[in-house]
């Protein structure tokens, strides 16, 4: 024991002598420990404790000083030793001194003084010194030549995982996700993968082949401590977690750290690690620091400690002189004033940007070496820092301070980045692709100093374009004009105008993809002015044409537009427009009626359009006197010359009364008689009326000359292209062409075209184009970008004003649906019969696709036993539940002194009402397709003047045209498969002249097909509703859609 204390003792001075300090302490304090291991053994032990700290020695000065008189004449070579340590350390030395001169202590050596005893701070410096004169190198990679084939890294920093891929090109600069390939084939560096660079061999090498697997197989692995190491600077190092993110891995050193501390200096390692080690560190997302601790680096952590040497001020000039030296292997950062020279750092922020889903992952870093060196959080993180640049080691002083305010100006002056992150924050990620667009137009236009950094190969560019940079180039084609233009983005980039238009309908808020991660920046203004001219223009040759009438959208943007080269006849049309725009048309003194407001609005801007040239569709809500506002425009157009109404035939004699009463300087004439000879006859002031029906039939006389002012009255009469009616308005010649429609669509957005096609003929394109550029767009696919740009092309050719809109003063209208539960024999015959229709259509002998009309006929049969089983079977004897509810209606309302219109589309229907009012002895008027004009103006006045109290009405011959405002209640017994064909009946009674509120029930069989119908009424109402105020548009039904309504 004794020679093993003493041996141990002699090793903890060799350590101390090598500066291993930390090891020897602890070495020493163990051996103190231990009992006495003999007087030589006592002494080594005691000289190695005075050589570790004399400051020990001191604290056991009696224990030392009983042991050196013990053995002073046993073992004076062990005294000796003794003597010399408590000489030194006593404060009265003189005793030891003088035994040390007597000739039994003579030994010729000075003990104490064969290992320099100084404070451990001062020998841990001189160590220190002695380390940092090493120096190392380190090869730089050759940067891999493109080949067929590559290997991809991936590495996981949370996972501490590498692995690589091959990949093979995928597209013009894209490769494919990769293959694994064999760790084997890795590690023997296969000839095969001939497209392995010095770099990928060089990480290669550290594939660790492990035998004694489960069944005794080689296993083989990375090293990644090494691998990771080996592939600093690698061009192609990927992120695991997310695959397409590059990683930039960059070689940073280990420092040792010297920072102020409690009145002193602390000096330490930035890491610590107890084998050779490497250590990943994010920089920024895409950036990681690879930090190597090596093995020759472990005696210094051993000589400064686990916490850190701590110095005493008094040795700040060694402090300072040991921060100041040079040495690339273990480079000195010193957190203390003057300690180092090196540059300023620079403090302007840089905004490390990344595309992450549709926004952007922002980082608002700094980089105190510009560019080419290490980024930073502004503010924290060492004040002095060191970084390689070009092969050269260079230290920069941070000034943290000033990181910090110029990243809040930066952040207060974006909104975006303002707004979302704070001012205290660094990383933020802006979800969404407009929020990404507006931060890089922030960014550009930033006042403060910045630098914004892109993925390689991952950017989003964003220009803006404004109106004053606009050069456009217009000129006439027949009815059409020719537009074309352009808009330079940059010096060395210009946009195609018909380019920018073509793409408006991807836009993500105001801002248009150009491809490859580019975007152009639209004002909202000027948003606005390219989507109507896209909406009002088409494709043609090498640019875009506009119709003559959608000319007002093309001068809003030629307005603005920073140069504008126009022909004579585009400024001649423009100048005609402007010049309506400008004009108040005044009512005519002759006009004997008074206008609401908004009936002056609709004269003035029906006036407008027909000075300029325009047609006109007046679609107000039934009840809101479409018919006086046409006359009142009538009177100023027949000053011109002769005027031609076309209606309905039960509503002709309603235009002869109102224009009498109304108008009464205007000569009006039914189309009877020599037709050509009234025709050619007409001159101003003259109006000619004529029904639907007349107007094909007199189409020549009628196409042949010329008149002031067509008015087509109900107008979706021509909602079907294929008519004949349809046809022959298109050959009738006009100034001012207007169609008056409560319903301008009521199934299909075709209807709309067959309209236009009278209105402003041309103006939709050709039926064809329609259907390829909206109707099918919006009805199949309910595209809104189509169904935007229909809305704009026909805004300005159509006024829609509702009920709700315009007249308060008009009484409410009240709506309820009352549904009549089936009496036990009525469910069971309407059970049986849907079963026969289920059976009766599985055995229709047709291909799927052409069963609809015995579909439709077998839905009839089943919508008419909800109205009356009698109406299938006669014999019967089921009774109808609804025709009970109806009389209990009608019993109540007649009672309390209502009056009401009942509406059903089946007259043999209405025959059974008939008969069951009869035999009630309940008053009534009736009406149906069949009546004579005659009658059907008798039966009216009749009902308007109080001579019954019920009017029975066939829904599609009495739906229209009909002013019925003494009832103020109506009854609509089965509901049609059009609910905008139920609501103009419904306006009947409610419209203008009503002073009374108005109900309306709906009668529907419960558990039927009527409320399947009524279903549908949510998807279907009012199509024109979707084109004019933006709701969507239900698609055709299909054979399947009606089947469902059967099986319910």
């Amino acid at each position: 024991m004794a020679n093993s204390a003493g041996w141990r003792a002699i090793q903890a001075m060799l350590w101390m002598a090598q500066g291993l300090e930390v090891k020897a302490q602890a070495e020493v304090m163990q051996l103190l420990h231990y009992g006495s291991p003999g007087p030589f053994g006592d002494a080594c032990v005691a000289l190695a404790e005075y050589a570790v700290d004399p400051a020990l020695s001191r604290r056991r000065a009696g224990a030392l000083d009983a042991a050196f008189q013990a053995l002073a004449k046993a073992a004076p070579l062990a005294a000796r030793v003794l003597a010399e340590i408590l000489a030194a350390i006593e404060s009265d030395p003189k005793p030891y001194l003088t035994w040390l001169d007597t000739p039994a202590a003579a030994c010729g050596v000075t003990f104490t003084r064969l290992i320099a005893v100084r404070q451990p701070w001062e020998r841990a410096l001189e160590s220190l010194d002695a380390l940092l004169d090493t120096r190392a190198t380190k090869a730089t990679a050759a940067k891999a030549p493109r080949r067929s084939k590559r290997l991809a890294w991936f590495v996981d920093p949370d996972a501490w995982d590498v692995h690589a891929v091959e990949q093979s090109p995928k597209g013009k600069d894209g490769w494919t996700d990769g293959r694994p390939v064999s760790m084997k084939r890795l590690r023997d560096l296969d000839p095969r993968l001939d497209y392995l660079t010095e770099q990928d061999r060089s990480a290669l090498r550290h594939i660790r082949k492990d035998s004694g697997g489960w069944h005794g197989e080689d296993q083989y692995a990375f090293d990644v401590d090494r691998t990771i190491a080996a592939l600093v600077g690698h061009p192609l190092v990927f992120d695991a977690r997310k695959r397409s993110q590059r990683l930039d891995l960059v070689s940073y050193p280990l420092e040792l750290l010297v920072t102020e501390h409690r009145g002193g200096y602390r000096i330490a390692l930035s890491h610590s690690a107890t084998d050779a080690s490497v250590f990943l560190e994010p920089e920024t997302p895409s950036r990681y620091r690879v930090v190597e601790f090596p093995k020759s680096l472990l005696p210094v952590q051993e000589l400064l400690g686990p916490n850190g040497l701590t110095v005493p001020a008094a040795a700040r000039d060694r402090v300072i002189a040991l921060a100041q030296r040079d040495n690339p292997a273990l480079p000195v950062r010193a957190e203390i004033a003057e300690a180092q020279p090196g540059i300023d750092g620079l403090t302007a922020p840089v905004l490390q940007l990344s595309p992450e889903g549709e926004g952007l992952r922002v980082c608002l870093l700094v980089r105190p070496f510009g560019s080419s060196g290490p980024a930073y959080v502004a503010g924290l993180g060492g004040r002095s820092v060191l970084a390689t640049i070009d092969g050269c080691q260079l230290r920069a002083v941070r000034d943290l301070p000033r990181e910090v305010a110029d990243r809040a100006a930066v952040i207060a002056a974006c909104p975006t980045l303002r707004d979302r992150l704070g001012s205290d924050s660094h990383e933020l990620t802006v979800d969404d692709l407009d929020g990404s667009l507006e931060l890089l137009l922030e960014l550009r236009d930033c006042a403060v100093p910045l630098t914004v950094e892109w993925p390689e190969g991952r950017t989003l560019r964003v220009s803006p374009v404004e109106p004053r940079k606009l050069r456009v180039n217009v000129t006439q084609e027949r009815d059409w004009f020719s537009v074309d233009g352009s808009v330079p983005l940059d010096e060395d980039q210009v946009l195609e105008m018909r380019f920018l238009l073509d793409r408006l309908g991807q836009a993500r808020g105001r801002f248009v993809p150009l491809g490859d991660g580019q975007f152009v920046a639209l004002s909202r203004h000027l948003q606005m002015q390219l989507e109507r001219l896209a909406a009002v223009s088409e494709p043609h040759r090498n640019g875009r044409r506009v119709h003559a009438l959608g000319a007002p959208a093309l001068d809003a943007v030629l307005d603005d537009a920073g140069k504008v080269s126009a022909d004579a006849a585009w400024k001649k049309h423009v100048a005609r427009i402007r010049a309506a725009e400008g004009w108040t048309p005044r009512l005519p003194e002759t006009l004997q009626a008074e206008l609401r407001d908004y009936q002056i609005e609709g004269f003035v801007w029906m006036s407008r359009l027909a000075r300029w040239g325009a047609g006109a569709c007046l679609a107000d809500d039934m009840g809101l006197g479409k018919t006086v506002q046409a006359i009142a425009v009538l009177l100023d157009q027949a000053e011109e010359g002769p005027c031609l109404v076309v209606a309905p035939t039960s509503v002709c004699p309603n235009w002869h009364a109102e224009i009498a009463r109304f108008a009464p300087t205007l000569r009006t004439h039914a189309l009877a008689g020599d037709r050509a000879a009234l025709v050619n006859g007409l001159s101003s002031r003259d109006v000619l009326i004529c029904s639907y029906t007349l107007l094909h039939l007199a189409a020549e006389e009628l196409g042949t000359r010329p008149w002031r002012m067509v008015v087509l009255d109900e107008a979706q009469a021509i909602k079907n292209a294929e008519t004949r009616r349809a046809q022959a308005t298109s050959s009738l010649q006009a100034d001012f062409r207007l169609a008056l429609t409560g319903t301008p669509v009521e199934n299909y957005l075709d209807e709309l075209w067959s309209l236009f096609a009278f209105v402003n003929p041309g103006f939709l394109g050709s039926r064809e184009g329609f259907q390829k550029r909206f109707a099918r767009p919006i009805e199949r696919d309910r595209d809104p970008a189509a169904r935007q740009a229909l809305r704009a092309l026909i805004r300005p050719f159509m006024l829609r004003r509702t009920k709700a809109m315009v007249l308060h003063e008009l009484p409410p209208r009240t709506e309820q649906t009352m549904r009549i539960e089936m009496e036990d024999g009525e469910r069971a015959f309407y059970e049986a019969l849907r079963r026969q229709s289920l059976d009766r259509l599985a055995a229709v002998d047709a291909p799927a696709g052409q069963r609809k009309i015995q579909i439709l006929a077998e839905i009839t049969r089943l919508r008419r036993a909800c109205c009356n089983p009698a109406l299938i079977d006669q014999d019967a004897g089921v009774p109808s539940g609804k025709l009970a509810a109806f009389l209990d209606l009608v019993d109540d309302l007649v009672r309390n002194r209502h009056r009401a219109l009942v509406f059903s589309q089946f007259v043999a229907h209405l025959a059974l009402v008939r008969a069951a009012l009869d035999a009630r002895g309940i008053r009534y008027e009736y009406l149906d397709g069949s009546t004579p004009a005659a009658d059907r103006e008798r039966r009216v006045a009749a009902f308007q003047a109080g001579t019954a109290d019920v009017f029975l009405i066939s829904l599609r011959a009495g739906g229209t045209g009909l002013n019925l405002t003494a009832a103020d209640y109506v009854v609509h017994l089965d509901p049609w498969w059009n609910p905008a064909v139920e609501d103009q009946a419904s306006d009947r009674a409610h419209r203008i002249g009503q002073e009374r509120p108005v109900t309306i029930y709906r009668l529907i069989m419960q558990d039927s097909i009527e409320e399947q119908i009524l279903r549908l009424h949510r998807d279907k109402r009012d199509l024109a509703a979707d084109i004019l105020e933006g709701g969507e548009v239900s698609g055709r039904l299909s054979e399947d859609d009606l089947l469902a309504l059967i099986r319910g």
